[in-house]
């Protein structure tokens, strides 16, 4: 009985979830970011070549800083575009941009007293930032696919496209970027220290043993049952790297790392030998 519980509506239910345009787009996004965690995490390892003797390679750091420490930035902008993609709205190249913009203003610049100068902290760009970057890339999301509903214009209009595209988008752009503002622009408020202390107990609960061990056996579950653990990305990924994140950064003053949900304890420890489903052993 228990068996056909698990393979009719268990799995009916994930594969729904799964196939979701939402959930696969925010997948895709994640999955196209890898290529940059790897070469930063490669950079890292080669930098290291220096503890045994200083300055024997010169300071790689910089092509970390701008992979690895990029992520952020990077999915902002991917989420709306591949989820507008996978409902096939032709807006999509627009709501990266958009999503982008509200990304950059969200994570609260700051501006010298002539407005021609702006300070970044770059570690928001980051891993650090991946929380905000998807809620940034959601919400720019459901805005232009809610107001591409309505048009100025009707269906047989003679005018050209450009011009019914650039009307049509202008309500949206405005108000999402008017939300932009009032985050920047919002004395003592501070929309990424917001959403990470929002995100900061799934981190600390998925940085735990039993968190380790709950994640691992989710993966081999979804894993048994031929579901693919991709889908689990949008939670997991972001608690994975930015513990790689606080790890190098207590690596580097000396300290030991001690964040275990990571991509290297999982995948290149002994967790993974065999595969995933080892683990169920």
């Amino acid at each position: 009985m228990m068996n056909n519980i698990l393979n009719s509506q268990f799995i009916k239910k994930v594969n729904d979830v799964t196939s979701n345009s939402w959930i696969q787009g925010i997948q895709k996004s994640i999955t196209l970011i890898l290529s940059f965690i790897i070469i930063g995490s490669l950079i890292t390892v080669i930098s290291l070549i220096n503890n045994i003797k200083a300055n024997l390679i010169p300071d790689l750091g910089y092509m970390s800083t701008f992979t690895f420490g990029m992520v952020g930035l990077f999915v902002a902008s991917l989420i709306p575009y591949n989820i507008l993609q996978q409902k096939k709205n032709d807006k999509k190249m627009l709501a990266s941009f958009t999503s982008l913009a509200l990304y950059l203003m969200l994570i609260k610049p700051k501006f010298d007293g002539s407005g021609n100068h702006v300070t970044f902290e770059l570690s928001r760009f980051g891993s650090a930032g991946l929380f905000l970057s998807i809620i940034a890339g959601i919400v720019v999301t459901a805005i232009i696919l809610f107001t591409s509903r309505y048009s100025f214009f009707k269906k047989d209009t003679l005018m050209p496209e450009f011009i019914v595209n650039l009307f049509d988008s202008l309500i949206p752009i405005t108000f999402i970027i008017f939300i932009g503002w009032l985050g920047l622009t919002a004395k003592n408020i501070d929309p990424f220290k917001i959403v990470t202390s929002l995100f900061s107990p799934l981190s600390i609960i998925g940085q735990s043993y039993i968190g380790f061990i709950v994640i691992g056996f989710v993966y081999s579950l979804f894993y048994s049952f031929g579901i693919s653990t991709w889908t689990l990305s949008p939670i997991i990924l972001p608690i994975m790297l930015s513990g790689i994140a606080e790890n190098e950064r207590l690596a580097a003053h000396g300290l030991k790392a001690v964040n275990i949900t990571t991509q290297e304890v999982f995948y290149t420890g002994f967790i993974a030998a065999g595969e995933l489903d080892l683990r169920l052993l």
